[in-house]
């Protein structure tokens, strides 16, 4: 991390049966922001795997993966019967000769399944990236139009209230309620409303993360647990 960026202060204050507080302050840079995109990319392309795992292993997915080459099948099948019967065509296209080869191209790709899925990831891996990096900077949207700031939230219980001060400002950003489950990194938590989620609902900025998660995990918050993907 860039030596310029101030450190976080953060102070976890004593506990008693009846309430749970906590302050967090970090101050947030332009190099900070690209430290904090980065691994936000990072992050939301992780989910973005997962969502394409469970998707991939779904009842209906594999199902329809089960079913697809009898319906390659039928429509070489058909395909043949509409050439033997001459039968169609627009506008001086041969349609029965497009859809045998249609078909024809589809049951040569899909012999083997399993080498057709590979082959199917490797071409959308690149609009997942695009994808993650995109939503990673629409969350730093507010963010970059305001740097520098001081991002500061207080935590009272199951309630966090954050402040955006600047030199010429200081507002109220946003208060919410802490709850479900929580991924975390160097510079960022993030909490979703369910594990299958895609999106979060809170970002909380910061330096260290030990902290917070110690103090979600007193909340009875769940951790997701990280598989730490690569954009690269």
């Amino acid at each position: 991390m860039n030596e310029s960026i101030d450190p976080l202060h953060q102070t976890l204050e004593p506990m008693n049966a009846r309430v749970r507080c906590m302050h967090l302050q970090v101050q947030v840079t332009a190099d900070f922001c690209a430290a904090l995109e980065t691994e936000l990319a990072a992050m939301m392309h992780e989910r973005l795997v997962a969502f394409r795992q469970r998707f991939r292993l779904s009842k209906f997915q594999l199902r329809l993966q089960g079913s697809l080459k009898y319906i390659i099948a039928l429509g070489l099948c058909l395909s043949v019967a509409l050439i033997y019967l001459d039968s169609i065509s627009k506008q001086g296209i041969k349609l029965d000769i497009a859809f045998f080869i249609l078909f024809s191209v589809a049951f040569f790709l899909t012999r083997d399944m399993d080498k057709f899925i590979a082959r199917r990831d490797i071409l959308v891996k690149p609009y997942w990236r695009w994808l993650a990096r995109t939503r990673a900077s629409s969350m730093l949207r507010t963010a970059k139009k305001t740097l520098p700031f001081k991002a500061e939230y207080e935590l009272r219980d199951d309630v966090i209230v954050y402040y955006r001060i600047s030199s010429t400002d200081s507002k109220l950003a946003w208060t919410k309620n802490l709850k479900h489950c929580y991924l975390s990194r160097q510079h960022a938590t993030l909490l979703y409303k369910k594990e299958t989620s895609l999106y979060p609902y809170i970002l909380i900025m910061h330096e260290a993360p030990q902290e917070l998660a110690q103090y979600l995990d007193m909340l009875g918050i769940q951790s997701m647990p990280s598989t730490q993907t690569n954009l690269s």
